[in-house]
């Protein structure tokens, strides 16, 4: 089948131009290219995108309530520190995402100079619900500690309080991931419950999870 070829004169600068019915140039094309004023893309499916494109994002805020945990269980024990949340994305691609927030690591009881705990972030093909414990938790993406070991005995009313902002990476491996933290309070005699890690998830310290889908693998190592 013989191509249909509809091109300017010849001679730099001379253009093809495309225009709406009231005289409004929709393509035009230039000696280096082409320019389309406005378009509408009716799906973003229907692009291709070079590695290495932001091609999807959003972001979700936790703001419903407070979430704790203390060392009432055999270590190492994790739970879920809030309801994961849902991203839909195109399996092969980068998912880069993190967490923004505060908490406060406090002494509820006994004597001691321990103020620590452990978040761990996660990725799961599967949905968790906020309270689910080790083992079901997902994919480990990574981990990080708040806190401090204090240089002697305080009162219970001596708390650790900290801003984190905390993400990872991963390859998607389906069409629908979820995302979340997991957390544990840390003391030196284990289940005896007296440290415990809270998470603020409120209106005046909400705890904000965001995400960016990037076309393709670009994880590196270093």
């Amino acid at each position: 089948m013989a191509d249909l070829k509809i091109k300017p004169s010849a001679g730099t600068g001379n253009r093809l131009l495309l225009q709406s019915s009231d005289g409004t140039d929709v393509l035009t094309t230039s000696d280096s290219g082409v320019a389309i004023t406005a378009p509408t893309i009716a799906s973003m499916a229907n692009c291709t995108f070079p590695t290495g494109h932001i091609i999807n994002s959003g972001q979700f805020l936790y703001s419903g309530g407070d979430s704790s945990v203390d060392e009432s269980f055999a270590s190492p024990y994790f739970e879920a520190a809030v309801d994961y949340s849902a991203i839909t994305c195109v399996v092969g691609n980068t998912i880069l995402f993190g967490f923004n927030g505060s908490c406060h690591v406090s002494r509820t009881g006994n004597t001691h100079l321990y103020r620590y705990g452990d978040f761990r972030v996660f990725q799961s093909t599967t949905d968790v619900t906020k309270g689910t414990n080790t083992g079901s938790l997902g994919t480990e993406v990574t981990n990080f500690s708040v806190g401090a070991n204090l240089v002697a005995t305080s009162s219970v009313a001596a708390a650790q309080m900290h801003q984190f902002d905390i993400g990872g990476s991963f390859i998607s491996t389906a069409t629908t991931h979820y995302l979340g933290m997991g957390f544990s309070a840390i003391e030196a005699v284990a289940t005896s419950g007296d440290v415990t890690l809270t998470l603020n998830q409120h209106a005046a310290k909400p705890l904000l999870l965001y995400w960016f889908e990037i076309k393709g693998n670009v994880k590196g190592t270093g």
